[in-house]
């Protein structure tokens, strides 16, 4: 084999190696690392681009954190969901929380799924990334069958005690939490193959449904707290409460068993004032909640208005919009849009029906300075359209997030 000469090879700086002097070539330059070196890092840059492009271009779904137990809940007993197992994966927003322990957090979003479910979950493991603010926990099913233990047996026959050993099941149930303190978010994903059998189940009496039923219009955790505080028996579990808040509280507002149908028959019971209602092509419902007139007559001006929706909170995959008036640092829900998004209503639909909605609210009168908003573009667009002169503003905690996912980022973007 011939040898290249000293002047004609170089070490490079990347895989250490000595190579040819051509590889270390560039346009008009010379590097340090040869052309092998250089090709495989620009392979991993391009991998981490159009990695972090995926994330954040990805629908990413949000609820809040005191949403949690309602979102798992209504998950957990859809039957649908339950042919194969548990399945839940969302992303929770802790902004609000006055927490900065991610195990704590984590511990207390296991607390409130176990309330549902009914399953214990046992600490697994953590991780803590080096390269990013995530700490990941896993939980386990304590059902698992690989979570079994070899009893230990005493020599002595007669010192032995067995007792029923816990029936053990191939579920692959595990949970994984990840807490970003940066982000303010905490991702949840629970996967339950088999949904075996329960533990005990204490029923609830009809002293505690009648105490439900005169508090019907507390929140479910306020109602079990009380409970709680008056000596509730410690085997009923939040759940319960949640599902007789719910079962008692029907009479008070479903009217039919197609949701839609039940709100609209709702809000011409009430005599509420109905901005849209409209079925192709997709089903959408608008009303005023009769604040925006309040104002008016009491000459308050309204400079600041904020465009806001929910989404996968109900079980037709409806999306419930607010426009609501800051004054003084008040705010007031004006009027609500309750809008089909189950895979009919694309982008440009959504955009119409926004569009329709808050064009309403101009021909009343309303005709803010500034808008805030989440980065929905239907969103951003109808407001555009309908108010050219208002200044759009985003949601600070979505550009505390976009900025920090941008600098959490090695590459520079120009």
């Amino acid at each position: 084999m011939e040898i290249e000469s000293l002047d004609e090879i170089k070490k490079c700086s990347g895989c250490q190696q000595f190579r040819s002097f051509e590889l270390f070539l560039g346009f008009n330059k010379t590097y340090n690392t040869c052309s092998i070196c250089r090709n495989q890092k620009k392979i991993i840059r391009d991998n981490k681009k159009q990695k972090r492009k995926e994330i954040e271009n990805k629908d990413i779904d949000i609820i809040e954190y005191d949403d949690l137990m309602v979102s798992i809940f209504k998950e957990f007993n859809n039957e649908a969901n339950k042919e194969n197992g548990f399945n839940f994966e969302k992303t929770l927003n802790i902004v609000m929380l006055n927490n900065d322990f991610p195990r704590n957090i984590a511990e207390d979003i296991i607390e409130q799924i176990s309330d549902v479910d009914n399953f214990h979950w046992r600490f697994h493991r953590e991780y803590n990334a080096k390269t990013n603010p995530e700490i990941s926990f896993q939980y386990n099913c304590s059902q698992r069958s690989d979570r079994a233990k070899k009893p230990r047996k005493y020599l002595n026959l007669e010192k032995q005690h067995d007792t029923t050993s816990m029936e053990r099941f191939d579920c692959c149930g595990e949970i994984n939490i990840v807490v970003n303190l940066e982000m303010k978010t905490a991702s949840v994903n629970v996967i339950h193959k088999i949904l075996h059998e329960l533990p005990k189940k204490v029923d609830v009496s009809e002293h505690v449904k009648e105490f439900i039923t005169q508090n019907i219009d507390l929140l479910p955790k306020e109602i079990y707290a009380r409970l709680v505080e008056n000596g509730l028996d410690p085997e009923i579990r939040q759940n319960q409460i949640y599902f007789w808040w719910n079962k008692l509280g029907e009479a008070n507002f479903k009217r039919d068993s197609n949701a839609f149908i039940s709100a609209k028959a709702l809000l011409e019971e009430y005599n509420c004032t109905k901005i849209l209602d409209i079925n192709l092509p997709v089903q959408a419902i608008a009303f005023e909640t009769g604040l925006h007139q309040m104002l008016i007559e009491n000459n308050i001006s309204i400079k600041e208005c904020g465009i806001d929706a929910t989404y996968n909170t109900n079980n037709l995959g409806f999306e419930l919009y607010v426009m609501h008036a800051e004054v003084n640092g008040t705010g007031f829900p004006l009027a609500y849009l309750f809008l089909e998004h189950n895979g009919k209503c694309g982008d440009g639909i959504r955009t119409e029906m926004i569009m329709k909605f808050v064009l309403h609210l101009k021909e009343k009168g309303l005709d803010p300075n500034f808008i805030l908003t989440d980065k929905d573009w239907a969103q951003i667009k109808a407001c555009n359209s309908t108010w050219p002169k208002a200044k759009i503003q985003l949601c600070r905690w979505h550009v505390n997030r976009a900025i920090t996912t941008r600098l959490s980022s090695d590459q520079m973007v120009t």
